[in-house]
């Protein structure tokens, strides 16, 4: 499996932890001095999804109440998919958000399908933020701003 490059300058702009196998072509990997968590998936097998919903409930179980999730979901790799079982998956966990709701970057591969998927998640009220993106740098960017600016505000 073909890991995500990152330098080691990146790494240290990031904050980022090394990357974590957590199965055959999906990666995990603590962003921003863990302020932040991203998910690198090569292909979308029920067995993937199954490991990468499990440690998203595993990170919400765990998450502080009074701060809202950010994470980056790049699922650009050549075989992932959209499919009724990740679809329902997504549904669950949209469900175990925290009360503060969250901020979500997912990469996906340019195509017309993604094209519009990515005009309809920008109309879609919610709690729960998501920025569909071609690039996981703009992704990555995205995030971070996100995270700067909830810094900023008053607790």
């Amino acid at each position: 499996m073909e890991l995500p490059r990152v330098s080691p300058s990146d790494q240290q702009d990031l904050a980022a932890s090394p990357l974590e196998e957590l199965c055959p072509g999906l990666t995990f990997q603590w962003l921003f001095n863990k302020r932040a968590f991203a998910f690198y998936a090569q292909h979308s097998s029920v067995h993937l999804v199954d490991i990468w919903f499990n440690k998203c409930v595993e990170i919400i179980q765990a998450w502080p109440e009074n701060q809202p999730i950010f994470t980056l979901n790049d699922f650009s790799g050549k075989d992932c998919m959209t499919t009724p079982y990740n679809q329902q998956k997504n549904r669950e966990l949209s469900k175990l958000v925290p009360p503060m709701g969250g901020f979500s970057a997912v990469v996906v591969r340019h195509s017309f399908s993604m094209q519009l998927s990515r005009l309809f998640v920008r109309i879609l009220p919610s709690s729960h933020h998501v920025h569909l993106t071609f690039h996981r740098d703009e992704g990555l960017l995205w995030l971070k701003k996100q995270l700067d600016l909830h810094a900023q505000q008053p607790t």
